[in-house]
């Protein structure tokens, strides 16, 4: 079932929070998921009227897919300079990640503006920035086998001295990770209707923002404040019953976010059993880098 992560009550804290304003971006991408591996400017000194190229190389660094339906590229110049491009610019294909079983490396893809420096007077240098930015929408997966036994079954291997069976979880590696846990491993239940809890826990380890998935395009890349930190979920236990509304006022702190819910067994099973566990996040991300430039002004 799917279910939308949407910090209400607090979006705005949130936001200020985390740092991640319209204004204020997030610093360039650790390497979890799609990664700026390279933004210069051919130049790092201008004169008046002087053009430069500004270049970008992103990498998919993660384990997911960036398709390129959803992807952007935007520049931020001065509002005095000129570029000859278009400063937004979309994916031109779906970014691939490294696949070690096949020896695919990570896929990657390359930008170029050109940009033209502001006419300034002689005798006067000025310093500015150039602000390139990555949107793209990226999956974390999760995956595990829940190990649930009879209570009987459970005191009598204890009683025996016999090794128990463990739940056992698997995580993909993107900028929004997700973590599983159980409060007691192996669950064991005693009838019918019996709930245990599972814990979820969220974190934003890729050094930029969260923003709801699909909203992105090349026409309109404007984040709102109700459209950050949203995670768009799809969990399911094989054979067994999770309440979701465990993550309907869910809430980002400190680019955390924990939510337990329980778990509905029924009916017990005769002996033990796993239950396998899948869970989809899927979000919006943008991450960005900058590049001084220093013009100096001429006759």
């Amino acid at each position: 079932m799917k279910k939308m992560i949407l910090p209400m009550i607090a979006v705005l804290m949130i936001v200020l929070i985390s740092g991640c304003t319209s204004d204020d971006g997030p610093t360039v991408s650790k390497g979890y998921g799609l990664e700026i591996t390279n933004f210069t400017s051919s130049l790092g000194t201008l004169y008046s009227l002087q053009t430069s190229h500004v270049s970008m190389r992103i990498e998919n660094r993660g384990e997911s897919k960036a398709m390129k339906d959803n992807g952007l590229v935007l520049l931020t110049i001065p509002s005095d300079w000129e570029v000859t491009q278009d400063l937004n610019l979309p994916f031109k294909k779906d970014i691939t990640f490294a696949n070690p079983n096949t020896g695919t490396d990570p896929g990657s893809e390359y930008f170029t503006w050109t940009v033209k420096a502001p006419a300034i007077s002689a005798g006067i240098t000025r310093p500015d920035i150039i602000r390139g930015r990555v949107f793209y929408d990226y999956e974390t997966k999760a995956t595990g086998n829940i190990v649930i036994y009879p209570e009987s079954e459970l005191l009598a291997d204890k009683e025996a001295g016999r090794k128990l069976s463990t739940s056992s979880f698997q995580y993909s590696r993107a900028p929004v990770t997700v973590s599983m846990s159980l409060p007691q491993d192996p669950v064991s239940v005693y009838s019918d209707g019996e709930t245990f809890s599972i814990n979820f826990e969220f974190n934003n380890i890729g050094g930029g923002a969260i923003y709801k998935p699909g909203i992105v395009t090349a026409d309109d890349y404007k984040i709102e404040d109700t459209e950050r930190n949203i995670l768009d979920l799809d969990v399911s236990i094989a054979g067994l019953e999770i309440d979701e509304t465990c993550f309907d006022n869910i809430q980002f702190f400190k680019e955390t976010a924990i939510a337990m819910c329980d778990v509905t067994v029924e009916p017990v099973p005769i002996t033990s059993q796993t239950y396998p566990i899948t869970l989809s996040a899927t979000y919006g991300y943008y991450i960005e880098d900058t590049v001084d430039i220093k013009v100096i002004g001429k006759d």
